[in-house]
Parts: C-alpha cells; sequence; structure tokens
C-alpha cells in the first residue's frame, strides 16, 4: 500500500523542531534570549521636580555697613503663603511681629508682599556704626568700639581702648563699647584682659601694675610710661595736650 505524500506535513515537523530547539536553547541559557529586568529610569526614592530654592528677602553682604540688617537666623516660607504668614513666622520664632518687619524691611504691616519659597529673618540687628578708626561716642556720629579689638569706649578720649580705665564703669561709655560686667584679683600674677568674658583680672598683692605683658609687678619696669597697662601707672597715656575738649557735662557712671 502506498502512502500519499503530503505536501504540509514536512513545515510542520520543521516547525515542531525549531520551536524544541528554541526551548532548550532558552532553558540553558547559552541563546540570545535572556531574562529582562526592568529598571526605573530615576533613583527610587528622588523626585522629578525639585523644590525651588529659597531666595533671601534680606541682601547678604560679605561687607555690612552701617544700617544693614545683619541676619542671624533665616525662617523659610513654602508654596502657599498668605496675609496672615507674617504672624505665623513671628510666633513660630517667639518674636513679636513688629520685630519680624524691622528685620524684613522689604514687607510692609500688611504682609501683602510676602513671597512663597524665600528666606525671612528672625533674628539679628540692624548694623551700627563701628569705629574701626578708634573714635568713638556721641562726638563720632555714635561709633561703637563692640566689634574691633578694643571693645571700650573712653569718655575722656571718646577713643575705643582695652586697658583698665578705659575699660572701668566710671569711664567708659555704655552706649559705644562693651564696658567690664566685674573686676577679679588674680591669683597667679596674670592680669589684664580676659578675652571673651568681659572680665578684668588686677593684680592686688602681686603688685601695684600689670605691664602691657599681662604680668603684674612694681617699679618702672611695671608701671613706667608706655609699659603700664592697668594699676597704679605712673604716667598718663594721654598727655593733656593730646586729650580732646571735655564735653560740658558730668559723666556719673558712664553715661553722658
Amino acid at each position: 500500500m502506498r502512502f500519499r505524500q503530503c505536501p504540509f506535513i514536512f513545515p510542520i515537523t520543521l516547525t515542531i523542531f525549531s520551536l524544541k530547539l528554541a526551548v532548550e536553547t532558552t532553558s540553558s541559557g547559552t541563546g540570545g534570549c535572556k531574562p529582562f529586568t526592568w529598571e526605573p529610569s530615576t533613583p527610587v526614592g528622588t523626585f522629578r521636580h525639585k523644590r525651588p530654592v529659597a531666595t533671601p528677602s534680606v541682601l547678604r553682604k560679605k561687607e555690612l555697613e552701617a544700617g544693614d540688617i545683619n541676619c542671624r537666623g533665616w525662617a523659610q516660607t513654602y508654596e502657599h503663603v498668605d496675609e496672615s504668614t507674617c504672624q505665623k513666622l513671628a510666633e513660630d520664632y517667639h518674636i513679636d511681629l513688629g520685630t519680624f518687619y524691622e528685620l524684613n524691611p522689604i514687607l510692609e504691616s500688611d504682609c501683602k508682599r510676602i513671597r512663597p519659597y524665600t528666606e525671612y529673618c528672625y533674628t539679628g540687628f540692624i548694623e551700627p556704626l563701628r569705629a574701626h578708626d578708634g573714635k568713638c561716642g556721641p562726638l563720632y556720629n555714635n561709633a561703637t568700639c563692640l566689634g574691633t579689638d578694643k571693645p571700650c569706649c573712653n569718655t575722656e578720649t571718646w577713643t575705643c581702648g582695652n586697658r583698665e580705665r578705659d575699660c572701668t564703669p566710671s569711664l567708659c561709655y555704655r552706649g559705644a563699647g562693651n564696658c567690664f560686667l566685674r573686676v577679679v584679683v588674680s591669683t597667679d600674677g596674670v592680669c589684664g584682659l580676659v578675652e571673651g568674658r568681659h572680665t578684668l583680672r588686677v593684680c592686688g598683692e602681686w603688685g601695684d601694675c600689670c605691664n602691657l605683658q599681662n604680668k603684674c609687678g612694681s617699679g618702672p619696669q611695671f608701671c613706667g610710661k608706655g609699659v603700664c597697662l592697668t594699676g597704679e601707672c605712673t604716667h598718663s597715656d594721654w598727655p593733656l595736650d593730646e586729650r580732646p575738649a571735655e564735653l560740658p557735662w558730668e559723666y556719673g557712671e558712664g553715661d553722658p
């Protein structure tokens, strides 16, 4: 008996063989078809749209001038602001609303100019006139010695200094300097200003004078002109003909 030749059997057989070969090749890992792993285009936990950077409302300068806002702390607004935001910021940072407006002169009392994503000052002060030339007090536009290396304004000379008589309460002008809060007696013979602690160490039993090297002692090497810092100095560092004219009021405790 003869079977008729079927022309469609060969293509079917070839197709089955090809599929079997593909399955075996894929399962063995040697073929071109490999497992696909999905990876995100952006790292997980990041945002496509970054939050706008806050802009300071008070201009920041490297060198401040008298009258500038010397800001020491910033509060930031976000997307939603309204006329109540100023009051909320003041309450959050425990300051009164008037102080908040003084530190942020760009704002008006109705708070309508408040802006989103903006930094506003909540602590600081108005930069005073610094006595960088050494001249201080009412005679020189109330320039202050604070912020200089000589923190006390002497009411005899209206200049900045760091000696005992410059900083003693009877001569130090409180409106333009950092007058002493306390005087202590030296326990080791070291005397003079204690930097950053509002304290003056005097010699006591260690001698009559404190010299420029901050050592206690007696005699010309400690009390003489040009070497004596504090104590019973025998010569004044300010001759009378070099002193400025005195003002027509009593100095009292340093406040004219």
